[in-house]
């Protein structure tokens, strides 16, 4: 009992002593930064956002700053110059991903191509995902099951038509079933039998992941999981994996009864004739419902979020799409391609993505140490790159805090594909976001009907421009308030 009584006490000594090592080991070769506190250092100071705390933090120490996070060493880039530091400069040597307790699960993050250092692993699923899921040709093979999960959005706000919906809850439920189709060649109940328990397990692991875990800021405790969301997490991963075992094994069953061949065109085959092994499968399926889902639907729920509160640009946007897309048959054409097209839309997009990127921060680790800036990254030190920061920096954007999605019209070169870091939120380099392709037809797609489609406005005759835009802090940086507004469906006028 005595011993278990002193335990707390030895290890909050034990931290101190941890804590105040790394301090003050090397901190005069650091990048400047704010003097913390001892055992939680600058833990305190983040905040509620995070990378709105960083970005002020950058004002004062400068565009590259470090800061101690428990007995974490964390390096911030901040500015265009700094990523690209980061991204381009030292890729190699800052390549490795800084990982949550919560995504440890030893069947997961070995194959995962968000999570796993740049091994053989991580290689084969890059080149997988380039070749065989994200190809021109893959896309290409989707769009009418992708055009049909729209359309069959479009008649469920239909229904909806005079009544308070809401956008996310609408977005991710259609997303969902685009990933479905992609991946299944079919629905998801009929694919793997339990549809509202994979949207519950996806979204439960996406609130685990974003939820601030006392062991990543001491991981020389984090086997006692204090928290106990490893343990949660765990349970979720093993669910969804089970879930993708039986999808697996039916999978092929039917290769082996159709003597080799599979009539399936769709991701879960082209995964199964890579050579990828099964759990290089199910870590991939995995993160494909999880970050197509909620990054796609914070972009979209955005970008209309925007468009409400101006609704001038709204009109704008509504008419190149009406000029478009009514003068030939929606159901037939190529919309895909069609929306590639439209100047004022694509700018749009990209102005969503500057001022409301998919991730806000992107978690590095140093493998090596590095020196830039006249300044010092040891290894094994966190290195983010605020990706919400570069896309405000006033030294980059005129009216940095205004959506003005004219600034696009004239700098038409200028797109989110990791080559110009001012605007990175996809990521840059090898680590940049491998299905980018497939996000984009997702937001374009489903953005466009829901504009071209439908009038909207906020109930109980809000005032559009009180419209709060408030972010609520995670992984992705959603609406403090999900967005409700209320359907008018127009289509029938076009």
């Amino acid at each position: 009992m005595e011993l278990e009584a002193w335990l707390p006490c030895l290890l909050v000594l034990l931290l101190f002593f941890v804590s105040s090592l790394l301090f003050f080991q090397g901190k005069d070769n650091l990048p400047p930064g704010p003097r913390g506190w001892p055992i939680v250092g600058n833990l305190f100071q983040l905040g509620s956002k995070p990378h709105a705390t960083l970005s002020g933090l950058a004002r004062t120490y400068g565009p590259l700053f470090s800061l101690r996070l428990g007995t974490q060493c964390v390096v911030v880039a901040s500015s265009p110059s700094t990523a690209a530091l980061v991204l381009k400069t030292h890729e190699r040597s800052i390549s490795a991903r800084a990982v949550p307790q919560v995504c440890r699960y030893e069947e997961y993050l070995p194959y995962s191509i968000v999570w796993s250092d740049c091994n053989d692993s991580w290689k084969q699923l890059r080149a997988v995902c380039r070749s065989r899921l994200f190809s021109g040709k893959m896309l290409d093979s989707g769009a009418r099951l992708r055009q049909q999960k729209v359309e069959e959005m479009v008649r469920r706000l239909r229904s909806s038509e005079g009544e308070t919906v809401c956008i996310p809850d609408v977005v991710f439920s259609t997303i969902f079933s685009m990933m479905a189709a992609s991946i299944f060649s079919d629905d998801a109940e009929s694919a793997t039998g339990n549809a509202e328990k994979m949207k519950r397990l996806a979204c439960r692991v996406l609130e685990l992941s974003t939820t601030p875990n006392f062991s990543d800021y001491f991981p020389a405790i984090a086997g006692l999981d204090v928290q106990g969301l490893r343990r949660e997490s765990m349970a979720c991963y093993k669910e969804v994996y089970d879930i993708w075992e039986g999808v697996i094994v039916e999978r092929k069953k039917q290769k082996l009864q159709g003597g080799g061949k599979l009539d399936h065109d769709d991701f879960l085959g082209a995964l199964l004739a890579s050579g990828l092994s099964d759990l290089q499968i199910k870590a991939c399926l995995f993160e494909m419902f999880i970050a197509s889902t909620d990054t796609t639907t914070t972009t979209i729920e955005w970008a209309m979020a925007e468009f409400m509160k101006q609704p001038k640009i709204m009109a704008k946007l509504r008419k190149e799409l009406f000029d478009t897309l009514s003068s030939t048959d929606t159901k037939v054409i190529d919309m895909e391609k069609k929306l590639k097209e439209l100047p004022y839309f694509q700018s749009c997009i990209k102005e969503t993505l500057r001022l409301h990127p998919v991730v806000p921060i992107l978690p590095y680790r140093a493998t090596d140490t590095c020196e830039g800036l006249g300044h010092t990254i040891p290894k094994g030190c966190q290195v983010w790159v605020n990706v919400w920061a570069i896309g405000r920096d006033p030294a980059s954007w005129a009216e940095p805090l205004t959506f003005l999605p004219e600034r696009f019209i004239d700098s038409p070169s200028l797109d989110f594909r990791g080559a110009d870091h001012r605007l990175i939120p996809f990521g840059s380099g090898r680590r940049t976001c491998p299905g980018l392709p497939l996000a984009t037809r997702l937001i374009e797609l489903i953005l466009a009907n829901l504009v071209h489609n439908f009038e909207w406005s906020l109930p109980q005759g809000v005032d559009p421009s009180k419209l709060s835009m408030e972010e609520k802090n995670g992984l992705t940086i959603p609406r403090e308030h999900p967005l409700e507004i209320i359907p008018k469906f127009i289509g029938h006028k076009h």
